[in-house]
């Protein structure tokens, strides 16, 4: 797996990363309070969450990346998956369905992940 907390995103990646803002609170709106879609930022992991929508995990914009995430991250890296991976998981006793997306940047590296969990 890549070093992601050594992971310097450039100006265009950033822009990429910002535009997923929008479509993270569209989507969100859309699906509506049952989904809580998670925007991550691989720049640095102990505050990757760079936008949260309908937050039923507690987590908040500021929050690091969860070890769960960052093992999808590593299946979707090591095992050809392709670009996204979705499963089932718990936490807080909640039983969800995940998924999660990698989004792509200049020189075609993750830079970020897309994380849409459904409370089941």
């Amino acid at each position: 797996m890549l070093n992601h907390n050594q992971l310097t995103l450039t100006e265009i990646d950033k822009t990429i990363l910002e535009s997923y803002k929008t479509l993270v609170v569209g989507l969100a709106n859309y699906l509506g309070d049952g989904y809580e879609l998670v925007l991550h930022s691989l720049e640095d992991v102990d505050r990757s969450v760079i936008k949260i929508v309908n937050s039923y995990t507690g987590r908040k914009e500021g929050a690091p990346i969860t070890n769960l995430a960052l093992s999808m991250l590593e299946k979707i890296e090591n095992e050809q998956h392709g670009d996204y991976i979705s499963y089932f998981s718990e936490k807080n006793g909640m039983h969800m369905k995940s998924t999660t997306i990698a989004i792509r940047g200049e020189r075609n590296r993750v830079i970020g992940l897309l994380c849409i969990n459904f409370n089941m």
